[in-house]
């Protein structure tokens, strides 16, 4: 003799496990659920490009402003550095960004054209290193939106620029010109002979240039 509870029970589930009303409905919370994953993930990762976009604008404003106050304007590199803080605080205002700079992010040295690479010195005018940073040490790190929910809270971001006068090699001999150089036809120039102008150097036909 069966109990009719336990019939009813046993007929329930076997009911239960072969209906399958409603099962899209639960593969439309997965996918609502993965496709939130995605936009949190596109979200945050836009956002932290253009903040990283922003300091490397400000990076690059300050190193030519730099080296542009300290060379040609001719302050020293104190002012110089400042003038470049100024120019980034007017990019990435403190109110709202921090402190991205200070004057130990501004290098002065010079640049060696053979490695590539920035040499730091005191006493260099030939070049200049900057860097910005939304960092934790300035307290101002770049805030994540709905990565917070995979327990990050916050990126740090920092970037660079390096900036060098151009001063090509062949300058010793030549002829060099701020203004317009003007050359007539017939020349012969021998190798290693510079011509440059910083605006526009006019070549007439018929002239020869050694290799």
């Amino acid at each position: 003799m069966t109990c009719s509870g336990f019939k009813n029970t046993r007929t329930f589930i076997q009911t239960f496990k072969d209906d399958v009303r409603g099962s899209m409905t639960v593969f439309g919370l997965f996918f609502f659920l993965f496709s939130g994953i995605l936009g949190a993930i596109a979200l945050d990762v836009t956002f932290l490009y253009a903040s990283r976009t922003h300091l490397q604008v400000a990076a690059d404003q300050a190193a030519h402003a730099a080296l542009y106050n300290l060379t040609v304007v001719g302050k020293d590199d104190v002012q110089s550095k400042l003038s470049a803080i100024e120019i980034v605080q007017a990019t990435l205002p403190l109110g709202k960004n921090g402190v991205t700079i200070t004057p130990d992010d501004i290098e002065f040295g010079d640049f060696d054209d053979a490695t590539g690479t920035f040499l730091a010195d005191e006493d260099g005018v030939g070049a200049v290193r900057v860097q910005t940073s939304f960092s934790d040490l300035n307290a101002n790190p770049a805030s994540a939106y709905l990565f917070r929910l995979l327990g990050s809270d916050s990126f740090e971001i920092y970037t660079s620029a390096t900036f060098a006068i151009y001063a090509p090699g062949c300058l010793n001999e030549g002829f060099v010109a701020n203004g317009i150089v003007d050359m007539q036809n017939h020349n012969v120039f021998g190798a290693g002979f510079c011509i440059h102008s910083n605006s526009e150097v006019q070549l007439q036909t018929n002239n020869e240039f050694k290799p």
